[in-house]
């Protein structure tokens, strides 16, 4: 019974306050990659919340530690990210010691794409692939392209 509890909590939190506004974005990615894909989005997001809760649960049983002190725990992690996320010299260094984990769960990713799809990268970003740039404003590829002041401010 515990498990069915933990699936709905995981499940509950894909309606957080925090997710609503991006949740329209992520879904229309999810359904332009493949019908299914809002389904496996929230399969994916509830699975993997019940996971990391149930494992918090269990190891934090096994070492001995309450509810309540994995609840202290949880709220200096979010004080710790809310303070990285506010004062720039800590998230600069955070961004610096993650960086190393950022690049491999990047080409993790990139490898886990569909290859019979292309690399979603490839399809949104140009300069991703080895295509030319598009050429702006008539300027010819040896020089660079002319911006035009009145585009930019109108």
């Amino acid at each position: 019974m515990d498990l069915v509890f933990g699936y709905l909590a995981g499940l509950l939190t894909l309606i957080n306050p925090c997710v609503l506004p991006v949740l329209p974005i992520v879904l229309a990615s999810a359904l332009q990659a493949h019908r299914l894909g809002p389904v496996a989005l929230a399969l994916g997001m509830s699975a993997s919340f019940v996971v990391l809760g149930l494992t918090v649960a269990a190891l934090g049983a096994a070492i001995g530690l309450d509810a309540d002190t994995l609840a202290q725990i949880g709220a200096m992690l979010m004080i710790g990210f809310g303070l990285v996320l506010l004062v720039p010299r800590l998230n600069a260094g955070f961004a610096t010691v993650t960086a190393g984990f950022a690049a491999r769960a990047d080409a993790g990713v990139d490898q886990v794409d569909l290859p019979w799809r292309g690399s979603t990268r490839a399809r949104h970003a140009p300069h991703a692939t080895n295509a030319p740039m598009p050429i702006q404003n008539g300027a010819q590829p040896s020089e660079p392209t002319k911006t035009s002041s009145r585009t930019l401010n109108s």
